[in-house]
């Protein structure tokens, strides 16, 4: 559910950013009873989303732009099913936006701890081993109509060990 999450959000900010930036800031806060909470930010210097359209960007089928001559390719389902997995999963997404300077998609999460064994400062303080190498890989399927998106997104991809099977759309055929 994270990684699905991570891709819708990562995959809009690639779509509507010509120029500049794309920024995903992880943080976690302490472990209190086997539970930790993360924030996500998803930061981009793209072209926005005014004000009064932020909270309709979360239902089903709507878009900032939703005219004819709209310049993005979707079908506005990819926040609506961010929202509802995070609902799920106990957790909220919220957005900070205006047009022509970008966007913050933040997700809160609180999660259960495996192994507190394990932990985010033992494997950074670990230099004989990069980030990368703790991540076993996995299959990813990459569903992206644009070229340029599905390139940057899949060298993304195989930069944190995944295997990248692409679909221009969700037809797969």
């Amino acid at each position: 559910r994270i990684r699905q999450i991570l891709l819708n959000l990562i995959s809009n900010a690639l779509k509507f950013t010509f120029e500049g930036y794309v920024e995903v800031s992880i943080c976690s806060f302490e472990i209190i009873n086997h539970k930790a909470d993360f924030i996500i930010n998803i930061k981009d210097s793209g072209i926005g989303i005014p004000p009064e359209k932020h909270d309709s960007i979360f239902n089903v089928f709507e878009q900032a732009d939703c005219s004819l001559t709209r310049d993005f390719e979707g079908t506005g389902l990819g926040l609506t099913m961010t929202r509802k997995l995070l609902q799920l999963m106990d957790g909220e997404i919220s957005v900070q936006s205006e047009s022509d300077r970008g966007s913050t998609f933040s997700v809160r999460l609180q999660l259960e701890c495996i192994d507190n064994s394990l932990n985010i400062d033992s494997l950074l303080a670990d230099t004989s081993r990069s980030e990368v190498d703790v991540l076993k890989p996995i299959k990813v399927l990459l569903v992206e109509d644009n070229r340029v998106n599905e390139r940057v997104a899949r060298k993304i991809l195989e930069s944190m060990n995944c295997v990248v099977s692409h679909e221009k759309n969700g037809l797969f055929g």
